[in-house]
């Protein structure tokens, strides 16, 4: 019973190192009997496609993107903190011009932030290691203090 396909719609391979044979030995299966099920058992859907090269420069686009600052590790974590910004209810949301708040997904930008900093480690210039800093402990202040208004 090397594969079994039920009506669930799941699938079960056996990757023991031993076969039962029919006469009831026990045969030791190759490594290469092992490799061709694993992969004939994997849905081609699971598999990952490889990614277009998509030179998005080269796009024509009604859009001036002229007037966008330039990509760099700053302006993410900024971006990111600005946004974080406007689910504290801190700044209003510049499509709708209204302030609300979102604390729950603020927490997650927080932590994604936290994340950032950990992964991104001795991978910094000490300016971009700075400004993540900075920018973490303004909005964890500003964190507790939208939780805990003072009376």
């Amino acid at each position: 019973m090397n594969k079994k396909e039920t009506n669930g719609g799941f699938k079960v391979s056996d990757k023991r190192h031993f076969a039962m044979e029919d006469d009831g030995t026990v045969k030791k299966r190759k490594a290469e009997e092992k490799a061709a099920e694993t992969e004939a058992a994997a849905p081609a859907a699971e598999k990952p496609a490889e990614a277009p090269d998509i030179d998005l420069d080269s796009c024509e686009c009604e859009e001036d993107f002229t007037e966008l600052p330039p990509l760099d590790f700053s302006s993410f974590v900024f971006s990111l903190s600005t946004s974080t910004m406007i689910f504290l209810g801190i700044l209003p949301d510049p499509v709708t011009e209204k302030t609300t708040r979102n604390l729950a997904v603020a927490k997650q930008h927080i932590d994604l932030l936290g994340m950032l900093q950990e992964k991104t480690a001795g991978n910094l210039t000490p300016d971009e290691a700075h400004f993540l800093e900075q920018s973490l402990y303004d909005l964890r202040m500003k964190f507790v203090e939208v939780c805990n208004p003072k009376p």
